[in-house]
């Protein structure tokens, strides 16, 4: 029900957003931390050395974007066989969030539409109401950022899976 809600003040533009500066690590730590249940339940390794990275500080509404990588890595661990993997990775201007699982990969004739609301694709999990990641590229975008998707090219052991990135502007140095 929260995901209509957000996405009719989407739809209105009324939906706010609370900017400070934060630590992106930190966000994806404690929504993998959250999850920790699924993930063990599953026996899937989440791959995310935050201790061994540097901060990332961006300038977003913090609780939007825990939202935002909730939904994805939820979206991630249900597909994955054995493993997901998340980075981060910075330029001057940018920082990407990059999130791949080891799952069968999206349909490729999903792959245009999966943001759009209400898409459910051929491989939709159980329960879902298609509007999730159509909220989070709301989210994304009102930040002033994109997300995508796309396959992975199958590697020597024959298992594909999908990869989705999340592009958020990095702060100004003098804001």
């Amino acid at each position: 029900a929260y995901d209509l809600l957000d996405l009719t003040k989407m739809s209105a533009g009324r939906f706010s957003i609370q900017k400070q500066r934060v630590d992106i690590r930190q966000i994806i730590a404690n929504v993998c931390k959250a999850l920790e249940m699924i993930v063990e339940k599953r026996h899937i390794q989440i791959v995310f050395p935050c201790d061994a990275l540097p901060p990332l500080i961006v300038d977003v509404d913090p609780q939007r974007m825990k939202q935002v990588a909730s939904n994805i890595i939820r979206n991630a661990l249900r597909f994955s066989n054995k493993s997901l993997e998340i980075r981060l990775e910075r330029s001057r201007v940018e920082c990407r969030v990059v999130i791949e699982d080891d799952g069968p990969g999206i349909e490729p004739d999903d792959l245009p539409n999966i943001f759009d609301k209400f898409y459910q694709g051929k491989t939709k999990s159980e329960g879902g109401s298609g509007l999730g990641l159509a909220i989070v590229q709301g989210i994304v975008e009102s930040h002033g950022g994109r997300v995508t998707a796309e396959n992975l090219v199958p590697g020597r052991d024959g298992h594909t899976g999908a990869r989705f990135i999340i592009t958020l502007p990095m702060p100004s140095p003098e804001g």
